[in-house]
């Protein structure tokens, strides 16, 4: 039963900041989702189960207290299912080696490129190219300024957001795992010592 108390304070933990800064950026109006903040850090520590339970427990969060749209959740299983991917193909090569800061930023720019096609598709067939989170659209119409073409605005707006945002989580989710891993090890090294 202890062997799963790390994990699921993580987990947990992730699926809060997750929710709470996706709520954060709305409310100071920036142009980023930190909705899957940490559910790399979650895949890399604890693997793809716990990685997509907390891409859908964030998302149900955000939709249930926020109105955020439920079809966002794919593009959010997709993050963990690349996380866990991207680190299964690199355990495979180097089971010996710990993960490295280029594997989490490798990550990010494959997840942004997946969400960022998708989040739009999602965007423009379901939503009428209208998100609804007044950051994002913003972004979008600066872009149709100057390509006059909704469409297109639409899909540069949501890869170049995408893009910083799955960048930032990636570079906060090796934060997490090297701090997740270390508190581990000190764990087993006070049991044995017990």
């Amino acid at each position: 039963m202890k062997k799963f108390l790390a994990p699921a304070v993580l987990t947990i933990s992730a699926v809060l900041i997750n929710y709470f800064g996706s709520i954060l950026v709305s409310i100071i109006v920036f142009p980023l989702y930190l909705d899957s903040l940490l559910t790399i850090a979650v895949t890399a520590c604890c693997g793809l189960v716990l990685g997509l339970l907390c891409a859908v427990f964030s998302n149900i969060l955000l939709t249930v207290f926020s109105g955020a749209s439920i079809w966002f959740v794919i593009c959010h299983l997709l993050t963990a299912l690349i996380a866990w991917y991207v680190f299964h193909l690199y355990k495979r090569k180097n089971p010996n080696k710990e993960y490295t800061i280029d594997l989490f930023l490798w990550v990010g720019l494959f997840a942004a490129i997946v969400n960022g096609i998708l989040g739009n598709i999602i965007v423009s067939i379901v939503l009428s190219s209208f998100s609804y989170r007044p950051q994002m659209d913003a972004v979008v119409q600066g872009i149709y300024v100057v390509v006059h073409n909704l469409q297109l605005a639409t899909h540069l707006g949501g890869i170049i957001e995408n893009l910083v945002d799955k960048i930032l989580s990636a570079l906060i989710s090796f934060c997490v795992f090297r701090w997740y891993k270390r508190i581990v090890v000190t764990i087993q090294h006070l049991k044995s010592q017990a």
